[in-house]
């Protein structure tokens, strides 16, 4: 299901949600505590909130796309329209079944698309891989538009 650009997908959300954090690291507050060492040690503030973002974003990145999303939505009080939620939690189901089950469908994909039965043999077209790319760029989109509009109206930092 075009593996490698849904790999681009994740990288584009890491850099984009990493960008935000550098432009609004108030976003991160009252979320973890630091301990006086962590303060001393470090070489400048910048410094400091850089170790901030990167233990922010390992923690972001390990979640599968729809908690990712979740997870932004309510830190950043944010949504992401219903479409682009269930179209992203299908295709994660999609890329899960090729990359972990041996493209044979399973019961979560089975929920996200009734037309395929749980032990049956996923077949993918390139119609299906197009499908699937426009529908990240949809999602990457939108996702530049709540960030943009809160950028403008001085919301999330």
């Amino acid at each position: 299901m075009g593996s490698p650009r849904y790999a681009m997908f994740e990288g584009y959300l890491s850099a984009i949600i990493r960008a935000r954090l550098r432009q609004h690291p108030r976003l991160m507050s009252g979320q973890r505590e630091l301990k006086y060492e962590q303060v001393f040690l470090t070489e400048s503030k910048e410094t400091l909130i850089e170790s901030m973002i990167e233990r922010e974003m390992r923690e972001l990145m390990y979640l599968s796309l729809p908690d990712l999303c979740e997870s932004c939505e309510i830190k950043w009080d944010s949504s992401l329209s219903p479409t682009n939620r269930m179209n992203s939690e299908l295709l994660v189901a999609i890329k899960n079944c090729l990359l972990h089950n041996r493209a044979i469908v399973d019961v979560k994909l089975a929920g996200c698309r009734p037309t395929l039965l749980k032990g049956e043999r996923l077949s993918v077209s390139e119609e299906d891989v197009t499908s699937a790319v426009n529908v990240l760029r949809k999602f990457a989109y939108q996702i530049d538009q709540v960030f943009e509009a809160e950028d403008r109206t001085g919301d999330g930092s």
